[in-house]
Formats: C-alpha cells, structure tokens, sequence
C-alpha cells in the first residue's frame, strides 16, 4: 500500500440519508509486516474496520 493511502477515509450509505465514514488503519511491524486494525462487533461477532456514523458538525474527506 501507498503510505499516503494510510489516512483513507472510505463513505458509504447504509440508508437513505444516513451515512457511514471508515477507516483503513494500519502500520508496518519492526519486520516490515504488514499489521491492519478490526474490532469485533458486539452484535454478530464479526470484525471490521473502525467505522460509525457521521456527526452533523463533521464531513467526510473520503476519496472515491
């Protein structure tokens, strides 16, 4: 991945009107490897990236 791509921010539309904002957060470990942050859902126990509703003061600075 490009380093510039490590502050993405991805948009998506889950329901007319409501939209969700992502982050793809990762970093490179003492050996190069490649390390991607998931959290667990409280729900379905299922993991993805940090990601939530967007606020009404805040905008997405996604790129498409």
């Amino acid at each position: 991945m490009h380093e510039a791509a490590q502050n993405e921010v991805s948009n998506e539309v889950v329901s007319p009107g409501v939209a969700q904002v992502g982050a793809l957060c990762y970093r490179r470990d003492g050996e190069g490897h490649l390390e991607v942050l998931l959290l667990g859902s409280r729900r379905g126990g299922r993991w993805g990236p940090p990601k939530g509703h967007i606020e009404s003061r805040e905008h997405s600075g996604a790129l498409r």
